[in-house]
């Protein structure tokens, strides 16, 4: 998958640190992480009456981060799944998933697994909504240029407990293009799974797997099966 995945998460990190430098600049000195602060540790000396000690330290446990493998929980698409690998990282950015999680595995390209958020379902039928999610992601140029789509399977099953409709499909990356952009893929297996997650919404979810660690493709079936609803 053609990802701006590794300048998606350069960006973010860039994008973090000059957060974190403002606030710095801005006059705290400190960014704020729930700890305490160095004023507020030395508040009892400040005033020159000493404070009793606190009968027991304080310590909050951060909340846990859904989008952390190895296991994802993705609220507004009512989705939890596991992790093809737990080497994914989260990059926003894309442009059809919502919610994507990535690892590179050459320059500029990546596998990738991630869900959308709750779309209307309205009079389309499952394999529709799967199939059009495939177009939008070919579109974007998610494969390269002009790459050559085969659909291997497309078949209704029961993910979640729910009717859904899985799409399987073979991309082959177009031989100008990887020669262009140097490229060892040849080809990438997608699986969109598409979920009618009641109330008259669908929930969607994907891994896309390029044939440098085809390896895993084996592993999308325990993938589907973890799939769960929220």
């Amino acid at each position: 998958m053609h990802r701006r995945g590794s300048l998606l998460a350069c960006a973010a990190v860039l994008s973090f640190a000059a957060a974190a430098c403002t606030s710095a600049i801005s006059g705290s000195g400190h960014v704020f992480d729930g700890a305490t602060s160095p004023a507020q540790t030395n508040s009892s000396f400040s005033s020159g009456i000493p404070l009793p000690p606190s009968s027991s330290p304080s310590s909050s446990t951060p909340p846990a981060n859904p989008f952390a493998c190895p296991h994802i929980s993705f609220a507004a698409g009512r989705l939890t799944f596991s992790c093809v690998t737990n080497e994914l990282v989260h990059t926003p950015g894309d442009p059809v998933w919502e919610l994507t999680l990535s690892q590179t595995v050459e320059p500029n390209w990546s596998l990738a697994e991630g869900a959308r958020r709750l779309t209307p379902l309205g009079s389309r039928t499952l394999k529709q909504v799967a199939l059009a999610t495939r177009a939008s992601m070919v579109q974007h140029g998610e494969y390269g240029t002009t790459p050559s789509v085969a659909t291997v399977s497309a078949v209704p099953a029961t993910v979640a407990g729910v009717p859904a409709f899985i799409v399987q499909s073979a991309i082959t990356i177009n031989a100008q293009y990887r020669a262009t952009n140097g490229l060892q893929v040849r080809v990438e297996k997608l699986w969109i799974v598409a979920m009618n997650a009641g109330d008259g919404n669908v929930a969607e979810w994907y891994v896309t797997i390029p044939d440098d660690v085809k390896q895993f493709w084996p592993q999308v079936p325990a993938l589907i099966a973890s799939i769960g609803l929220i």
